[in-house]
């Protein structure tokens, strides 16, 4: 009896946890909206390891997705977490030279929009490191080195195309 009412506690203190974080394993540092277009945008904190995603108006399924940047050394594949509820860390196989970014301050984060509003960029210190294209649902980071889970290779003839002017 002892046993199951230990068992009970930690379940209650397991959901009690969830509901107050909303179930979540992040916390949004930056949201923003282009009002012409109505897509949102959303940049999650997991704490070392940063993602962006793209959503359409109130939308709860995103459009798109892109890893950001980590503050520790990408993960060995046989050291990648089982999936949770959230964007996992970015592995070895996927993480490029430029996914390593240690010293980060909230205020060198800057989005932009193009002139659409359909596409957006992810500035850190005015560098361009990710592009999220409503559009065509399609994602580029410069911290990505191959297309997978993680959204494609940073591509600046994309970038080139949503916005006149290069930064």
């Amino acid at each position: 009896m002892r046993t199951f009412v230990n068992l009970a506690i930690l379940c209650l203190f397991v959901i009690i946890g969830c509901s107050i974080d909303n179930g979540s394993s992040y916390k949004i540092l930056v949201k923003d909206t282009n009002e012409k277009s109505k897509y949102r945008i959303v940049i999650q904190d997991y704490n070392y390891y940063y993602w962006a995603i793209l959503y359409k108006e109130e939308a709860l399924s995103s459009v798109c997705s892109c890893f950001l940047w980590s503050s520790k050394k990408p993960l060995p594949e046989s050291e990648m977490p089982a999936p949770f509820n959230g964007n996992p860390p970015i592995s070895e196989k996927y993480a490029s030279n430029e996914a390593l970014f240690e010293n980060f301050i909230d205020e060198e984060l800057r989005i932009i929009w193009n002139k659409k509003g359909d596409t957006s960029v992810v500035l850190i210190k005015d560098n361009p490191i990710c592009l999220l294209d409503g559009t065509n649902h399609k994602s580029f980071s410069k911290s990505v080195k191959e297309a997978g889970p993680y959204g494609l290779p940073w591509d600046d003839y994309v970038f080139n195309k949503h916005f006149e002017k290069p930064l």
